[in-house]
Parts: C-alpha cells; structure tokens; sequence
C-alpha cells in the first residue's frame, strides 16, 4: 500500500505529515498556526501539485523531489519545511 500524506500550510513553516486519518479538523487543533491543508495523497500528486503551482524546477518548492522521495521512503512521521514560508 503506496504512503499517503498531508500537506499542511501553516503560517511559519509547511509540513509534510504521514497521518492518513487525519481530517483538516484534526490538523487545524494540532497546529496553532494552521492555515489550510491538502490531501491525504501519495508522493507523485504531490509532485505534479508542485510542478502545477510551483514550477517544474524544484528549488522553488517547499521541499525537493529528493527530501519528498526520502521521507515517503522513511520512517519520519513530519517533514518540516520552515523556510518556506513568506511574508
């Protein structure tokens, strides 16, 4: 069974979380700084999203194809990008 994740925007930082049964609820009263979220989805909606929104070029996402390809292969549970973030 492929690893499901949430991204999770919140206003200082974005995290990638492994917590398929969480629902935006959850994650909201989890993070005091929630500010929205998507999925559960595996690693390549993840990619294509990035690419939509971002640009093929990942030095422009919140996290590199090569962390997202680490950590959906993992054990770590979240994934916390707090430079991504801007002002």
């Amino acid at each position: 069974m492929a690893t499901v994740v949430h991204l999770v925007f919140c206003r200082t930082r974005t995290l990638l979380l492994k917590d398929a049964r969480a629902t935006w609820e959850q994650l909201q009263w989890q993070y005091d700084d929630y500010m929205a979220s998507l999925g559960p989805w595996e690693e390549l909606e993840f990619v294509d999203y990035f690419e939509t929104d971002y640009g093929e070029d990942d030095a422009r996402w919140p996290f590199s194809r090569a962390s997202m390809a680490a950590f959906f292969a993992g054990t770590d549970l979240v994934l916390d990008c707090p430079e991504s973030v801007s002002d």
